[in-house]
This record gives C-alpha cells, sequence and structure tokens, in this order.
C-alpha cells in the first residue's frame, strides 16, 4: 500500500492488527497518513508522532484527520512492536521489516499476497498453465520427430534435423517426468 501511494517507509508488521509504517523522512508523517488514508478509504490510520519525548497521535481517514485521540489511551494499548519502534528501535531491526524503498508496483504487489490464498492460488494456475506448456512442447517435437522420420525414409530428411529433434525430445522429457515424479 505504501509503494501504491508513493510513501517512503519501512513496513513493520504488528500481530493481527496491521502493521506500523514508518516513513523515510519522518518530516512527512502526516503527508504519508494523509495518502496511506486515501487509498485505504475507510480504514484508520493512526498517526504517533514522538517529539521532545512527548507522544502526539492523530487518527486519518478517507484522506482527512478525523481526531487526535488522547496519547495516553493510544499508549495504553499499543502492541509491545510499535511501542519499541516508539521507543527508538530502527523499523529496519524489527522482525518482518520491509523497506519500499526502491520497490516497484509489481514487487509490491507479489509483497502484499506473500503467503496469502490469492498467491497460493496464483502459483497452482502458473504450475498448471508451465504443465499444460510442457506437454504442448512435447508433443510438437514428437510430431517434428516422427515428421523427420516419414522424410528421412523417403530420402528428403535430414538426419541432422532428426537427431537434434530426437535429442531434444529426450532432454525435455526427462526433465518433465523429473518434475512430475517431485510433484
Amino acid at each position: 500500500m505504501c509503494t501504491l501511494a508513493r510513501v517512503q517507509a519501512t513496513v513493520v508488521p504488528v500481530g493481527d492488527i496491521g502493521c506500523a509504517v514508518v516513513p523515510t523522512d519522518a518530516r512527512f508523517g502526516q503527508d504519508a497518513a494523509q495518502r496511506l488514508s486515501r487509498l485505504l478509504g475507510r480504514a484508520d490510520v493512526l498517526l504517533l508522532t514522538r517529539r521532545e519525548g512527548q507522544v502526539e497521535a492523530e487518527r486519518w481517514r478517507a484522506g482527512a484527520l478525523a481526531d487526535a485521540p488522547a496519547p495516553g489511551l493510544v499508549l495504553a494499548s499499543l502492541p509491545d512492536p510499535v511501542e519499541r519502534l516508539l521507543l527508538g528501535e530502527l523499523p529496519g531491526d524489527a522482525p518482518g521489516a520491509v523497506s519500499t524503498q526502491g520497490m516497484s508496483r509489481l514487487a509490491a504487489a507479489r509483497t502484499a499476497v506473500a503467503g496469502s490464498p490469492a498467491e497460493a492460488a496464483w502459483t497452482d494456475r502458473a504450475r498448471r498453465w508451465e504443465r499444460s506448456m510442457s506437454l504442448v512442447v512435447l508433443a510438437l517435437l514428437a510430431a517434428l520427430v516422427v515428421l523427420q522420420l516419414a522424410l528421412t525414409a523417403t530420402g528428403q530428411g535430414s538426419p541432422v534435423i532428426l537427431g537434434v529433434a530426437l535429442a531434444a525430445l529426450g532432454l525435455f522429457g526427462v526433465r518433465e517426468l523429473r518434475r512430475r515424479r517431485s510433484s
């Protein structure tokens, strides 16, 4: 989401509640909160800022500042990873942290679905497509071998093309058999 919103940050997973986003430049915290909340629509984005030992809290929704909850209430309900970040832990040192610095939109989409049912579905489709294409290539190679055998038998074919086609069919066929046995 940060990459889609053009927010340069380090994203740290925070249990079941979502993630903490630490902008690369803290001066752009409000801008990052506004962009992310606009992209997320009705979902709340909680911006926590630490200045001179004090924590300030802002809740953003649909690209606008919704309210400023009491920092004490927010701090009391913070999960450990967020609290550690507020106390000065570097976001890159947090478990599962991902930097959006230089990340393409495609890489962001891949990261977003990693380990999800959507990723499993795409992986399954890709495997089925690969198997189908392997069968098509094997069928074409077999047809080429048969054609070259027929042409060679009549004296018109090339033994070199026949040999190459047979070698390719053998190598590709063995590779496909190994792949099917391992899956």
